[in-house]
């Protein structure tokens, strides 16, 4: 790539180089950046690789209570928190920013078992049935059961594994739950952080 950027920088340049433009495809980004000379290339890989760098990073400040640089609206079109418009949309935005962080800095003080018993409740409250807490944090083990019930006719048994992390969820974390199950159940993880690439 030209300049060295990464497809994150790309997007970023693009998108701000032209505030008219407030959203964008993620194939028109592309083609753009390679008329520009910023890519070698502007088929659907590595297309598909800018809009998963910016999806990336929108996750990632999710997850960790931050404003991204980006907003993604939804059917690949994307574009840029600074050309929103400003005033009371902004400030809702910026107080909802400000709320999450808050809430994500209280889910990372609680009491390991208390944050298992909250799981526990958000879990009945998406109408999972017969929820039970059954571990401790760091057991390496399944920290909540539960059955979700699909149409009043299937039953899932489904197991989960809770991570009050910071770190992303690793690899290993994940073969680890798998490994726990038995036939017939599904393996879910609820953690505070996010998940390492490719898992």
């Amino acid at each position: 790539m030209a300049e060295n950027l990464t497809y994150l920088e790309i997007a970023y340049k693009i998108l701000s180089e032209e505030p008219k433009l407030r959203q964008i495809h993620y194939r028109d980004l592309a083609k753009k950046a390679f008329d520009l000379e910023l890519i070698e290339s502007d088929d659907l890989i590595v297309a598909g690789n800018i809009s998963s760098a910016i999806n990336g990073d929108i996750r990632k400040a999710k997850s960790q209570g931050t404003e991204t640089k980006f907003i993604s609206y939804g059917k690949g079109l994307y574009g840029l928190t600074e050309h929103e418009p400003k005033g009371i949309f902004a400030d809702i935005r910026s107080k909802n920013q400000e709320v999450k962080k808050q809430l994500l800095e209280a889910l990372h003080a609680m009491n390991p078992s208390k944050f298992e018993e909250l799981v526990g409740e958000v879990l009945r409250n998406l109408n999972f049935e017969n929820v039970q807490i059954t571990g401790k944090t760091g057991d390496g083990g399944i920290d909540v059961t539960g059955e979700l019930v699909v149409a009043g006719v299937i039953r899932n048994s489904v197991c989960v594994q809770v991570k009050r992390w910071r770190n992303n969820v690793q690899r290993g974390s994940v073969s680890e739950l798998r490994g726990s199950l038995r036939p017939h159940q599904t393996g879910l993880f609820i953690t505070t952080s996010d998940f390492q690439g490719n898992l």
